[in-house]
């Protein structure tokens, strides 16, 4: 069996703070009062909540916002991602003795 792993991409993802969550999820509970749960007053609900922020923060959230990126270029990226990691299955699957190697374990 073969396992191809890759990192993620650094998307210079920046976590809000305590205080930025519950801003946060003021405005999301605002907006979307039809998400179940979003008013809850709970520590369930709240690491809920940021680990949601957490997920939807590695589409490149940065610092501050940059209004030179548009969302079409993260999807550009992902694309990129992709053909990269089909390069990469490509090169094991020709020269599979530079990018593999077996471990023994005899008992």
């Amino acid at each position: 069996m073969v396992t191809v792993t890759q990192m993620q991409l650094s998307v210079g993802f920046v976590m809000p703070d305590a205080a930025q969550l519950k801003s946060l999820r003021k405005i999301v509970a605002a907006a979307c009062s039809w998400i179940g749960g979003i008013e809850e007053q709970s520590q369930a609900a709240d690491i809920e909540f940021q680990n949601a922020i957490w997920a939807v923060g590695r589409f490149y959230r940065t610092e501050l916002p940059d209004e030179r990126r548009a969302f079409g270029s993260i999807l550009d990226d992902a694309n990129q991602m992709l053909i990269e990691t089909r390069d990469l299955v490509k090169a094991v699957r020709e020269n599979p003795k530079k990018y593999l190697s077996i471990k023994l374990h005899i008992f």
